[in-house]
């Protein structure tokens, strides 16, 4: 064997002996590296703090359920959800959303006395009565037997979103209004005013139709009228577009002597957001 088959033996050799040892080398690189997956992985869960402003933790919470796991803290008002980023973004956007001032309502209610006592007390000539109103009265007015109308009072009521509200009034004629479960809904421009629980009671004077004098020695007192007040109530639930003026209802007095009209209570209402 000469000097160049003897150089080609050895070269063969040699590759022969190193393939076993690269193809072992590949195998274990080939465990080492991690596998792929035929699907996406998912993204990692974070855990997020937002902090409340305007609104409740709670009430974020329930804007949130079925999203993600939520916890609140009432005590810093804060909500933390545990969600993917894609999850987060969507919660901070809602978040944004929904976290804003409650908006205030001013609500004006007309109570007006009506009954159809003889006289010429017509809307149109109670003092200071908006004309809105007196067109809406004049309206009632066409629609019933009603010819006498007198202003209890016209009360103003403010109260956010979400709040309850009262107020009183004292007199000849008195009452108490209620506002439960006020709320807002629409866009700027063409709000919807909510009323979930509206109650108005009424202690009235009611209309006479000819004034019953009792005498107790007329020489000292020339005498005194007597009067028995009526108590009335409305209960309802209402809904309404901001600036419109709308009847609430009206509740009857019932008469229970002749000299006593058919006499009503007529509750007019607008509101306005400010």
């Amino acid at each position: 064997m000469n000097r160049i088959t003897g150089l080609f033996m050895i070269f063969v050799v040699a590759v022969l002996t190193a393939v076993p040892v690269l193809a072992q080398d590949s195998e274990e690189e080939a465990k080492a590296a991690p596998k792929s997956s035929p699907f996406p992985v998912a993204d990692p869960m974070e855990n997020k703090i937002y902090e409340i402003k305007h609104q409740t933790a709670q009430a974020m919470r329930e804007l949130l359920t079925g999203m993600a796991t939520v916890y609140i803290s009432e005590q810093f008002n804060t909500v933390t959800v545990r969600a993917t980023p894609a999850v987060h973004n969507v919660v901070a956007s809602i978040i944004e959303k929904y976290d804003v001032p409650q908006k205030t309502i001013e609500f004006q209610f007309f109570l007006i006395k009506a009954g159809n006592a003889p006289g010429d007390f017509s809307p149109s000539k109670i003092y200071g009565l908006p004309e809105k109103v007196a067109t809406t009265l004049n309206e009632v007015a066409g629609l019933t037997r009603y010819k006498s109308f007198q202003t209890i009072d016209a009360p103003f009521m403010r109260t956010r979103a979400g709040n309850n509200v009262e107020t009183t009034g004292s007199g000849e004629d008195s009452y108490l209004l209620r506002l439960q479960g006020v709320g807002v809904s629409g866009e700027a421009n063409n709000h919807r005013i909510r009323i979930n629980d509206f109650n108005a009671s009424f202690s009235v004077q009611p209309y006479r139709l000819s004034v019953k004098i009792t005498d107790t020695n007329s020489k000292a007192f020339g005498g005194t009228t007597t009067q028995t007040k009526r108590n009335v109530s409305i209960n309802t639930s209402l809904e309404f577009t901001e600036g419109e003026m709308i009847v609430v209802g009206t509740t009857q007095a019932q008469s229970q002597n002749d000299s006593d009209s058919d006499t009503s209570v007529i509750v007019i209402v607008t509101a306005k957001i400010l």
